[in-house]
């Protein structure tokens, strides 16, 4: 790595992340990354990287082209829109060298959060990014990456550039066996011109945010039930944090804006064969990381990525899980939960040593914010 890159990311890792990403609220990670000095502080949650790779694997399995052309949409959606709720600057507004500037800064901070490497070159004048990376999440372990590097790069690309033309394709990647993985974002029209086939979606819309009523439910309220922020749990040893990136044990654990959870849950939801498909890669990732574990540590777990101030009752060999100040969205209203049913019930699984499914939800709004309960 150049020596300014490698001191760009230093001052991310030590300056920018400890500023930008609060942990040390229990139930809460809350993300202000933006050089607009105009911000909300966005909610965020940890996952297993094997969530995403599982995911996207049994996707592209069971549904072929049309599984890949819909983790690609949703991928692509959550980027654009986290740059619209970033407030992210136009490259029409800005000019070429801040759009570089900006890019630049961007690219280091999303280096030292998701991978070992990462470097971009722009042609502003065609609109294209080329990415090139080392260990980039989820794809590296799949070869597949449209949730977490595909898509959601480009839907960032296309909203700076202000173009929903603007595609991605990945001509390489480590998970199939290149040296880097390497993604280009460009109009569609180019890649075609260039020999590739992207996957395209050109619909941005339904994205915007009701930021009063995001500001209202995810205000940071005091927890009751004894559990602890992610700061506090590395500081005691159940997760390790190494250069900007968090693991439980050997295990990656990715951190995102809650937009992708909602955006995943409700692409695969409303159908029972994907919604199946989903349900098990979250009882799987859930089922993995508690073996040996208790139902406090499960309670503590769920907490500390960021799904609010958590409860778990057991009464009559029956579970019953409680999410106080779960984080909102506007995708909230029709979600089916399908990952936190499928996530807490593979906790509770591997704690107890039983097969444990939960599938019935509710949920409330309230003047302490969003609140949501799964048996």
């Amino acid at each position: 790595m150049p020596i300014k890159d490698s001191v760009t990311s230093w001052f991310i890792q030590n300056i920018v992340l400890p500023n930008a990403e609060d942990i040390r609220n229990p139930g809460y990670i809350l993300s202000k990354f933006t050089d607009q000095g105009k911000n909300i502080a966005l909610r965020e949650f940890f996952f297993p990287e094997k969530f995403y790779a599982d995911l996207e694997t049994r996707i592209v399995k069971k549904l072929g082209k049309a599984g890949e052309k819909r983790l690609y949409s949703i991928g692509k959606r959550f980027g654009y829109r986290y740059a619209m709720i970033s407030r992210y600057p136009k490259a029409g507004a800005i000019g070429a060298k801040k759009t570089d500037e900006f890019m630049y800064m961007f690219t280091r901070y999303i280096e030292v959060v998701y991978a070992r490497q990462l470097s971009h070159r722009i042609e502003p004048q065609k609109k294209l990014l080329e990415l090139e990376g080392d260990s980039y999440a989820g794809c590296s372990r799949n070869g597949i990456g449209y949730l977490l590097l595909n898509g959601a790069w480009t839907g960032v690309w296309s909203f700076i550039s202000d173009d929903n033309a603007i595609d991605g394709i990945q001509p390489a990647c480590q998970g199939r066996g290149d040296p880097k993985c390497r993604l280009l974002c460009a109009p569609n029209p180019l890649l075609k011109k260039m020999g590739f086939s992207p996957l395209t979606e050109p619909d941005m819309g339904g994205l915007e945010e009701d930021y009063g009523k995001y500001d209202m439910l995810n205000a940071v309220h005091p927890t009751s039930n004894n559990n602890h922020s992610l700061r506090t749990l590395i500081e005691a040893g159940i997760f390790r944090y190494e250069r900007g990136k968090l693991f439980f044990d050997d295990a990656r654990m990715v951190g995102i804006e809650f937009s992708m959870y909602y955006l995943i849950d409700n692409g695969f939801s409303n159908d029972a064969k994907t919604r199946e498909i989903l349900y098990g890669a979250a009882f799987d990732s859930g089922r993995e990381i508690s073996s040996g574990k208790d139902v406090t540590f499960v309670q503590r777990f769920l907490s500390g990525i960021g799904f609010g101030d958590v409860q778990v009752i057991v009464a009559a060999n029956r579970y019953r899980v409680l999410f106080f100040h779960f984080p909102w969205a506007s995708f909230a209203k029709g979600c089916r939960f399908t990952i936190l049913s499928g996530f807490a019930s593979g906790l509770l699984s591997g704690a107890s040593g039983k097969k444990v499914s939960l599938k019935r939800f509710s949920m409330s709004e309230a003047q302490d914010g969003y609140h949501v309960k799964i048996d």
